[in-house]
């Protein structure tokens, strides 16, 4: 195998929002799914605990070349043309909106109803988030606000569910301010617990 897509394609098929299902990869997400539930099952006969990734601001539609997925500022996703009212007139998400925190919020409970045995969700906004805000131009609220309303949309999922969530502060091109509207976030949720992959020089090799 190598790699061919930058963006992570959650394996659950829409219950509340079926007319998405159309745009996304559905041999993959079938794939995805039957190997969730095995490796969730050989994971915990051995005790372990599973959580799954998790990309905040996200939607994945048809599957892309990695290079195209690189190049594109906002990837076309197909969304803007089924759902035109959850963006504004620039092209991006309007996450001054309800419609996109409502939908993180649905993809969450569909994936724990198709996962039971999944402990928790390992969340991101990061570069593998197509709307993460530190892509977004043209938003009337800030990215703090962002966060705080995606990070509680998908934690009262969790916390209702008696699930576990972690939020990593890495960020696309170490956006340091969305890395620390995330730990603000997060102290507004007693049961979530925030963790760092590396440091902010770990793109760039050349460096101390």
């Amino acid at each position: 195998e190598y790699l061919d897509n930058y963006y992570y394609t959650l394996p659950v098929v829409y219950r509340k929002y079926p007319e998405l299902n159309a745009l996304r990869d559905q041999p993959m997400i079938r794939v995805g799914a039957q190997f969730l539930h095995e490796f969730a099952r050989r994971a915990h006969h051995l005790g372990l605990t599973v959580m799954h990734g998790f990309n905040l601001c996200n939607f994945v539609g048809a599957r892309m070349e990695l290079v195209a997925q690189l190049r594109a500022k906002i990837p076309q996703t197909g969304l803007r043309e089924v759902r035109p009212d959850w963006f504004n007139e620039h092209g991006e998400p309007d996450f001054s909106k309800p419609y996109f925190y409502e939908f993180m919020a649905a993809e969450a409970e569909d994936f724990f109803d198709a996962f039971p045995q999944v402990d928790g969700l390992f969340c991101w906004n990061c570069e593998c988030s197509v709307f993460t805000p530190s892509k977004l131009k043209h938003q009337t609220v800030s990215k703090a606000e962002i966060a705080r309303r995606s990070i509680r949309a998908v934690y009262d999922v969790c916390h209702r569910r008696g699930k576990m969530m972690t939020h990593d502060i890495h960020t696309g091109g170490a956006d340091k301010e969305l890395s620390r509207a995330i730990i603000a976030a997060a102290a507004e949720c007693p049961e979530l617990m925030v963790g760092a992959d590396a440091t902010y020089s770990d793109w760039q090799m050349p460096l101390p």
